[in-house]
């Protein structure tokens, strides 16, 4: 039987405490990348410490939001650029029925909902628990509700959202001259390469780059993987088969590319596919949405 798991969004937000560095959270997205769940008896025991601290749904937003902003587990980073209600809640929906997560949220648009104001109703459904924490379950639809924000700012744009990447995060938390930020860069622009030849174009031996990343709390290797993951992700968007490329992307081949995206967010590439072409979605998936 599978581990229980919970989203490493939600657990991370739920766990959080003022002041979190910039460098952790941004080690934790990286971390988020490659595999986007932990342990849920960590989610029941954050939210069991938050509500003895009297926190209450406020502050569990405020956290929320702050990781939302640096997520791009590719659950939660192909949603983020969607136009309609209804592509967001199959994004939601086919996540929750794939991952091998605990407790289970369905949510469910009224018929005619509009993106300012959508009619929305939740099921949860405890799959290999029996708690169901009304913290954590407040975390966890929040997230929905922030992508549901994103609709509406994706709407008034001129030109489509690209889907964001590691160099937007550096960026946003002012961390472009790190040496992981600098890593993630090269191989988002360069694509796969050895480690030593990437400390070579950022001018400094393998063992320099290596130790300073482990200063920084992460490797080479994850770094790498998690550009990987996200290079092929935006990918899915186009007309390229998923054989091409997970060949171009550096995985030993689809299989490999499949488990990768499997453990990263319980989804398989073809899912993802589906998802960021969800203005197209099957009729069957646009009736479950509504």
């Amino acid at each position: 039987m599978p581990s229980r798991l919970a989203y490493h969004l939600v657990v991370k937000a739920m766990e959080a405490r003022a002041g979190v560095p910039p460098m952790q959270r941004y080690v934790s997205a990286i971390e988020s990348i490659i595999h986007g769940h932990l342990p849920y008896n960590r989610y029941v025991l954050a939210g069991e410490a938050r509500a003895r601290q009297g926190a209450g749904t406020e502050s569990i937003a405020r956290d929320v939001r702050d990781f939302f902003s640096v997520d791009l587990n590719p659950a939660v980073r192909g949603a983020q650029v969607l136009k309609t209600p209804e592509a967001v809640a199959f994004a939601y929906n086919s996540y929750n029925q794939s991952a091998q997560i605990a407790v289970k949220t369905e949510v469910h648009l009224s018929v005619g909902s509009a993106a300012s104001a959508p009619g929305m109703s939740a099921r949860r459904t405890l799959i290999q628990s029996s708690v169901d924490l009304e913290l954590c379950k407040a975390g966890t639809l929040l997230v929905f509700e922030e992508l549901m924000a994103q609709v509406i700012r994706n709407r008034s744009r001129a030109v489509p959202q690209p889907m964001r990447d590691l160099r937007d995060v550096a960026a946003e938390l002012a961390l472009e001259g790190s040496a992981v930020a600098q890593l993630a860069g090269l191989f988002q622009q360069e694509g796969p390469m050895r480690i030593g030849d990437a400390a070579q174009a950022l001018g400094c031996h393998q063992r320099t780059l290596e130790r300073q990343l482990k200063k920084e709390g992460t490797t080479a290797e994850g770094v790498r993987m998690a550009v990987r993951l996200l290079r092929a992700h935006e990918r899915f968007q186009g007309p390229d088969s998923l054989t091409t490329i997970a060949h171009d992307e550096g995985f030993s081949d689809l299989a490999h590319m499949t488990r990768s995206f499997k453990t990263s967010c319980g989804m398989t590439p073809t899912l993802l596919r589906q998802v960021l072409q969800g203005a197209s979605l099957p009729k069957h998936a646009k009736q479950q949405a509504a």
